[in-house]
């Protein structure tokens, strides 16, 4: 493969932005690729830093699905044991409607929890 901008010198590497065929000439090396020199180098170094600013949103995504689990998990064991109060003190049909909720954050919290596991470990 040949330089995009001098067809008789072949390339060495591609433009990590444009993806044009680069000769040493026109290529400048930054920190994870090549780019066009005087023309991709600020748009490489923003693709870097998107790339780099992706691996903490996934950390802090997986934390967030774990606590909110988690959360949910002690909500839910809250709400049954409220019903379980409520049926023995008034007796009434709200005992169910509580336990209800009860069941349904418990079961989203676990639900959560492994949800987790689609977001894959950051490097």
């Amino acid at each position: 493969m040949n330089c995009f901008n001098h067809r008789d010198v072949s390339a060495v590497g591609l433009c990590k932005s444009c993806g044009k065929a680069l000769c040493p000439d026109c290529w400048t090396e930054l920190t994870n690729g090549l780019a066009c020199k005087d023309s991709c180098e600020s748009r490489v170094n923003r693709i870097n830093r998107m790339l780099d600013s992706n691996a903490q949103v996934m950390r802090v995504a997986r934390l967030q699905l774990k606590s909110l689990g988690l959360f949910c998990i002690i909500a839910g064991i809250a709400f049954c044991a409220l019903a379980v109060w409520v049926n023995q003190t008034i007796g009434s049909s709200f005992a169910c409607f509580v336990a209800f909720f009860g069941v349904a954050f418990t079961v989203f919290g676990f639900l959560r929890l492994s949800r987790k596991q689609d977001y894959p470990q950051s490097d």
